[in-house]
């Protein structure tokens, strides 16, 4: 099976070489909207049933915090060794490449939501679960993708039987973020005219927030990222 962030990382190349249909070929093709079956093989044990959402207020966690992370873990899942991406990275494509990449806000299923998002897409889990007493800081953060995260729930790591794999190497795996930074900064005011001035739909406004945020947010690693 190929790996969804070595396609990601083709497309990506492609944009960055002025190949937009391409592009969106390479995603029709290899990396189809409503492809199926998810690549994250963990399961949980049948005696733990099926994962219960837990409605419990948590504590925010802020982007930069994330961005620590990431790069402390490489943008590896820390529970199956898989590359993950820069949540940015997702969204940028998903508006360049609408619509064979969509987004949707409140966590869709496909064809909503491209899988990408599910199975991509860094986030952060606690390792000891915050509603079970876990600390709420770095030392307990590790990053995963949103599949992962859903299946391990808020039981413990050991109690699953999973173990957490070593950080990855930023310079060999930085989640596009390297991409990210030369795509969006020489073209921001571009952005801005596009996502602010001409548009009226507030959507756009907090993509183009968003957007920015994370730019900010990633240039202090930019010596240390690799794609």
């Amino acid at each position: 099976m190929v790996d969804p962030a070595d396609i990601l990382a083709r497309v990506c190349s492609a944009i960055e070489n002025d190949h937009p249909l391409e592009a969106k070929e390479t995603l029709a093709t290899e990396y189809p909207l409503g492809r199926g079956k998810s690549r994250v093989q963990l399961r949980r044990p049948a005696r733990f049933g099926s994962v219960k959402l837990d409605a419990t207020p948590r504590p925010p966690i802020s982007n930069a915090t994330r961005m620590t992370v990431f790069v402390r873990d490489g943008f590896l899942d820390r529970y199956t060794g898989h590359r993950l991406v820069l949540p940015a990275t997702l969204r940028l494509l998903s508006h360049f490449l609408a619509p064979h990449f969509p987004y949707n806000k409140n966590w869709a299923a496909p064809p909503r939501c491209h899988e990408g998002y599910w199975e991509l897409q860094a986030t952060i889990d606690h390792v000891d679960a915050w509603t079970r007493g876990g600390v709420h800081d770095e030392s307990n953060f590790v990053t995963v993708c949103q599949d992962t995260n859903n299946i391990k729930g808020n039981i413990a790591v050991s109690d699953l039987g999973w173990t957490i794999c070593e950080p990855g190497d930023l310079q060999n795996w930085d989640g596009l973020s390297g991409w990210y930074l030369r795509h969006f900064e020489p073209r921001q005011e571009s952005y801005r005219r596009l996502l602010v001035e001409q548009s009226s739909d507030p959507a756009d406004r907090r993509l183009y927030d968003t957007l920015s945020e994370w730019k900010r947010i990633i240039a202090p690693y930019r010596a240390m990222l690799s794609s």
